[in-house]
């Protein structure tokens, strides 16, 4: 999850990215799609699109330092899907300013 406007990932996050990046390494044909979300509100704002991008880009970015090919990685932004919660509370807010990965085949791990 990230701070609100912000594509900043914390050390939380780094933590799940490199349990990812080891998964990854065991599936080297495996082509991704890194999807940036954004809360209802920030959606809402004119760079809504543009910040699901950036969030999208920092996880991309971090899994390429942790030694996954770029060329397997595609990014968007999924801003104009923006969950529409009752309870605008903080706490719910952040739990939809994430980035989820989805996988384009499903290939075997390598031996």
């Amino acid at each position: 999850m990230f701070p609100r406007n912000s594509s900043v990932l914390d050390d939380r996050a780094k933590v799940i990215l490199d349990r990812q990046a080891d998964i990854l390494q065991g599936y080297p044909g495996l082509a991704f799609t890194i999807w940036g979300h954004v809360d209802h509100e920030e959606a809402k704002q004119p760079d809504g699109k543009a910040l699901g991008f950036r969030r999208a880009n920092a996880v991309r970015d971090y899994l390429v330092g942790r030694g996954i090919d770029p060329a397997r990685i595609t990014t968007d932004s999924r801003s104009d899907r923006a969950m529409i919660v009752k309870d605008r509370t903080e706490k719910a807010l952040a739990v939809m300013r994430i980035v989820t990965t989805e996988t384009e085949d499903n290939p075997r791990p390598s031996k």
